[in-house]
């Protein structure tokens, strides 16, 4: 996301040099005058217009962020509008019976969570999630594995869902977010251990079963058909919230009727 945002900041850094003073071409004939492209600039030209930018950027520091800031809204509004292109295709699946759940199973108040164990503000956001549902007994919180990050992130995934073949999907979850410890199978085992699960179970599990796998990949088919492309990734109450919202924000989105940005409320 923020190389594509730098590349937007760059090309719009480089049409307000140009609209920011005149660009002194020199010109061998007549025909030159017409407009030039990039391919027809000389290593001089490119080198002027290179310092127009410099000085313009310098001048004007604020344009940074606005180009940061409008690129970060359109990416918002793309994914908004995918999401309610596709919503209506996928509602059984993200709500799925068989996706792990935490709270009260007849909540009807819904949040759902994509995210990796690798993601920083998703270890931010199982407080947030947590503190949710001690405060509220009708939430009800999907979870949906998500691993982008790193190759750790799919064994991560793979040992919580195999927790959840034991019933301590949420238990697992929550202790393995919040823990410190490297992303690896001594870690998985050590969780395992402390919530008292079969172990040899847990590990022939989330090495061997292909339903877990195949679980996962769904939950990345469904996470790209929604616009997801990042964690954590909410929806809730069938609105989509793309990264981490903090809990008050949270607890408004959770307030908010289906649909309803809880910025308006």
């Amino acid at each position: 996301m923020y190389k594509k945002t730098f590349k937007s900041v760059l090309l719009a850094a480089t049409m307000l040099a140009f609209v920011a003073g005149p660009v002194r071409l020199a010109m061998a004939d007549e025909k030159a005058a017409a407009p030039a492209t990039a391919g027809t600039f000389t290593a001089a030209q490119k080198e002027e217009v290179n310092k127009i930018v410099h000085d313009y950027i310098l001048k004007n520091p604020e344009i940074i962020m606005e180009a940061i800031t409008a690129a970060q809204t359109k990416q918002h509004e793309e994914e908004a509008k995918a999401f309610q292109k596709n919503i209506g295709k996928y509602k059984d699946q993200i709500y799925s019976k068989d996706t792990p759940v935490g709270g009260n199973p007849n909540g009807t108040k819904t949040i759902v969570e994509f995210y990796d164990y690798n993601c920083g503000y998703c270890k931010r956001a199982v407080d947030d999630v947590v503190n949710i549902l001690k405060a509220d007994s009708n939430v009800k919180v999907y979870f949906k594995d998500m691993p982008i990050l790193a190759a750790s992130s799919s064994d991560a995934a793979y040992w919580a869902l195999a927790a959840g073949k034991q019933g301590k999907y949420y238990e697992f979850h929550v202790a393995l977010m919040k823990s410190s410890l490297p992303r690896e199978k001594e870690t998985y085992k050590k969780i395992g251990q402390e919530l008292k699960l079969d172990v040899d179970k847990l590990q022939k599990d989330a090495e061997g079963d292909k339903s877990i796998r195949d679980t996962v990949e769904k939950n990345m088919e469904i996470a790209r058909n929604l616009g997801i492309h990042g964690t954590p990734g909410f929806i809730i109450n069938d609105t989509l919230y793309p990264g981490y919202l903090g809990l008050d924000m949270m607890k408004k989105a959770v307030a908010a009727p289906a649909s309803a940005d809880p910025d308006t409320k």
